[in-house]
């Protein structure tokens, strides 16, 4: 049974890119830095997320067995992506934060709780599709892009520009709780993850069962409620998702889309999780 959340954070309510594209469409390259210097600000960012002693960093969570089901099926979704030649990281934070997120530079990120509060891998699939739809639309580098301004950008990467306490905070946590996304934009990453998890082999049914288990939780914390007012709520995100699902011709016990799959059944996955993960 899933437990009450206190927290949904950013990667399903939390990225970006401007314009929009029929869902599931691979949108065009937009800004300016390359593909390199995003990697390297990316690093940068990881860095700092994945450093505990530091106010909002987060440790990684130590699990091999855990670790490697992520990444493989984060690979997976990798192949059938818009931008399958840039590297792309996968990590688990070990947090009681049910969050998802993506940073530049191809590093997605599923906490822990998060696992423990899903029921099968078409759900993750689907949740870790939206990031690495956040990721092919550029949305966090167009975020960083914007916030920190390109002249800025390239000085830190060629050591030009020291970085002082604002620019540091900015590439830590700062950057996860300041860059809000339009609605529109997350939809965009919805109908990415749609089109990936199932071109995956993974019922894209399993995101819309997370969005209503969202929509179903929605209002029991504060928290929530702020989640819900600055982005798109459940229920839109549902019938989005359900209409574009229902024009790829997929049902939700089409046999040619599976709920579960990789090298361990996923709820061995959750189990794992829950009885080692922080309290």
């Amino acid at each position: 049974m899933r437990q009450t959340l206190a927290v949904i954070l950013a990667g399903l309510g939390l990225s970006a890119c401007e314009g929009s594209s029929a869902p599931g469409e691979c949108p065009e390259q937009p800004f300016l830095i390359t593909e390199q210097q995003e990697a390297e600000l990316g690093a940068q960012v990881h860095a700092e997320i994945t450093n505990p002693s530091r106010e909002g960093g987060m440790a990684l969570y130590n699990d091999t067995t855990v670790n490697s089901y992520v990444a493989a099926l984060g690979e997976d979704l990798v192949a059938v992506s818009c931008r399958r030649d840039l590297r792309h990281q996968f990590f688990v934070l070990d947090t009681p934060e049910v969050n998802a997120f993506a940073v530049p530079g191809g590093y997605v990120y599923v906490t822990t709780a998060l696992l423990s509060n899903m029921d099968s891998r078409a759900e993750l699939a689907g949740v870790m599709g939206h990031e690495v739809g956040h990721v092919s639309a550029y949305h966090g580098a167009r975020a960083m892009q914007t916030q920190l301004g390109i002249d800025l950008i390239k000085g830190l990467l060629l050591g030009e520009q020291a970085a002082n306490d604002s620019t540091v905070d900015f590439l830590a946590g700062t950057y996860l709780a300041s860059t809000q996304h339009s609605q529109e934009q997350e939809l965009e990453a919805d109908g990415l993850g749609v089109k990936f998890s199932a071109d995956t082999g993974h019922n894209p049914w399993g995101l819309v069962g997370f969005f209503e288990f969202i929509g179903g939780i929605s209002g029991e914390s504060d928290p929530i409620s702020d989640f819900l007012g600055s982005h798109p709520p459940p229920a839109e995100r549902v019938t989005r998702s359900t209409a574009q699902i229902n024009g790829l011709g997929i049902g939700k016990d089409d046999a040619r889309y599976a709920y579960d799959g990789g090298s361990l059944p996923f709820s061995q996955i959750k189990a794992r999780v829950q009885s080692n993960r922080r309290r």
